[in-house]
Parts: C-alpha cells; structure tokens; sequence
C-alpha cells in the first residue's frame, strides 16, 4: 500500500517539477504575451512559490516514504539540491539568470523522483 502511495506521489512529482522547470525555460521569451492570451497568472511571484512549495511538500512526502523501503538517501540529497538551487536562483540571482536556475532546480527534483520510484520499484521486487 505504502508503495503504491509513494509511487503516485513520485509521478506527480515528476509531473509538477518537469511543468516548473518547462514554466521557468519558457517564461522569459513568453512573458510579454501572457497577459495578451489570458495566462498573465503565470508570470506571478504567488503562483511560482505557490508552485515551489506544492514541489516541495510532494517531493520530501514522497521520498520520506519510499526511504523506509529502500534506505537509500540518494534521492533525498538530490531533491535538496534541486530546492537550494531553486532558492539560490530566487534570492541571490540576478533575475536575468534566475530561470536557469529555476529550470535547473526542477529537473534535479524530478530526477530524485524518477530514482526514487526506480529504487522503490527494485525494493519492492526484492521483497
């Protein structure tokens, strides 16, 4: 049960950090047309810590979880990583650079998700 639970919870978390990171590549060269098709929602500081913190809660939920299982505490370093390069682009980057690092972060969270759910997956297989 445990099992199934976090690893939903991974494929969302996979889901929600691949949509922040492809929101921050794609913000800066879109941004001046949001407000003209109606998304200007989506350039909002609310919305992205909104999306950072869904991120965040999805992400140590799940991982916390599956740890138990596998013991491995590779995709939580991972995952950690991922949200100080979030936080690092959000408060020291100039905001011309800060969607690298925003994109960045997302990926490496959802990289600890894609390991975690394989380490899962291989646990599970060993019990």
């Amino acid at each position: 049960m445990l099992n199934t639970k976090n690893n939903k919870l991974d494929k969302i978390g996979i889901c929600v950090s691949i949509l922040c990171a492809i929101h921050c590549a794609l913000l800066p060269l879109v941004i001046t047309l949001l407000p003209l098709i109606g998304f200007g929602f989506l350039a909002n500081n609310y919305f992205e810590m909104g999306i950072i913190a869904t991120s965040l809660f999805i992400g140590y939920t799940s991982l916390r979880g599956s740890y138990r299982k596998h013991y491995n505490m590779g995709p939580l370093i991972i995952i950690t990583e991922g949200f100080l390069v979030i936080f690092i682009g959000k408060i020291l980057v100039s905001p011309h650079y800060e969607w690298l690092f925003l994109t960045t972060g997302g990926l490496l969270i959802a990289s600890a998700h894609f390991y975690n759910s394989k380490l899962s997956m291989h646990a599970h297989e060993e019990h």
